[in-house]
């Protein structure tokens, strides 16, 4: 009997190779063409979203993830799945990028904290050649808890999956994954703009200083969240993932300011510096290589978050040096 409907498949796939077809006579479908389902699909991609190395649909290459460009599922065009599947493998990308950061910057520090060395195969230990701050190390771990919050509704859109209990599409991950995405953008961003080095394994002979590394990565968190602000209520959202980050990373930074302005402790974390070995006198008859009190220490690469208030920290910070080293006079 003829069909009771216009269409002749329920196929988008086969309805749009037909009119290819049609409209362009030397049309062909490529001989290695894959069809396959589209729950095989969102498994795929909840998984490479999850952190799994090797994928059918998805290729891994130096400079990110990249779909197969051969997988069609019946119900979609190939331009549209295209659209889709490269979405998700830039975030796929962004995902794998801020894992290793975190996981290789917590290594360097474990390394640095603990005296671990690896052998260079003559019975030599090698340490790591770069230095990572305090503060570098809080982003990183900051990082891995924003990355951990990123999975957990990943880890429960698979159970779903893998389960059956709700069918979920390419369309409808494709919207959940929306706030995922930006806030992975933004961290990456913030890791683009704030860290010196985006690997501490690359060798490098210049390296800046620990205070130009820290007020960097601290700028551009602030940046970020000022941002968020600008954003009104529909930057919520990424503020609540970037707030959290911003407190951990600027915790231990707050920490060494606090010890210089009870203590006159400088790190050279910090954004205070001494005028090279110079020492403090109370004139400028003083002997040679002595400069005046005043002069001795000063402010440098300031986080903008604290510029209002850098004549404050440096004057409260000598301050309370000159008490210690009357004191050791004394002694």
């Amino acid at each position: 009997p003829p069909p009771s409907t216009q269409h002749s498949a329920c196929s988008l796939l086969e309805c749009w190779q037909t009119h290819l077809q049609v409209s362009h006579p030397f049309h062909c479908v490529p001989p290695d063409v894959l069809v396959l389902q589209e729950a095989h699909v969102v498994k795929e991609t909840l998984w490479i979203l999850l952190g799994a190395n090797k994928s059918f649909i998805y290729n891994f290459t130096p400079r990110g993830v990249c779909q197969h460009k051969s997988v069609q599922v019946s119900h979609l065009t190939p331009k549209a799945l295209d659209l889709q599947l490269d979405y998700f493998s830039h975030c796929a990308t962004l995902l794998h990028t801020l894992r290793a950061f975190s996981s290789q910057y917590q290594y360097y520090y474990h390394h640095q904290n603990h005296h671990h060395c690896s052998s260079n195969g003559r019975g030599r230990s090698v340490v790591p050649a770069v230095c990572v701050c305090s503060t570098y190390e809080a982003f990183a771990d900051g990082v891995r808890v924003c990355l951990e919050s990123i999975t957990e509704p990943l880890r429960n859109l698979e159970r779903t999956t893998v389960e059956k209990r709700n069918f979920v599409s390419i369309i409808s991950l494709s919207v959940e994954l929306h706030d995922i995405f930006t806030v992975a953008q933004a961290v990456s961003d913030v890791i683009s703009r704030g860290i010196v080095d985006s690997m501490p394994d690359q060798p490098s002979t210049a390296h800046p200083s620990q205070c130009v590394c820290s007020s960097r990565l601290l700028d551009a968190l602030w940046d970020s969240i000022q941002f968020c602000h600008t954003l009104g209520p529909s930057g919520d959202p990424l503020l609540r993932a970037i707030f959290p980050l911003w407190v951990m990373t600027v915790r231990p930074y707050l920490a060494l300011l606090d010890r210089w302005m009870k203590d006159g402790e400088i790190n050279p974390e910090l954004c205070i510096e001494k005028s090279g070995g110079a020492t403090p006198a109370c004139d400028e008859d003083s002997q040679p290589g002595k400069v005046t009190w005043d002069k001795v220490f000063r402010a440098k690469c300031v986080p903008r978050f604290l510029r209002l208030y850098e004549d404050k920290m440096v004057q409260a910070g000598k301050s309370m040096n000159l008490i210690e080293s009357m004191g050791k006079v004394g002694r």
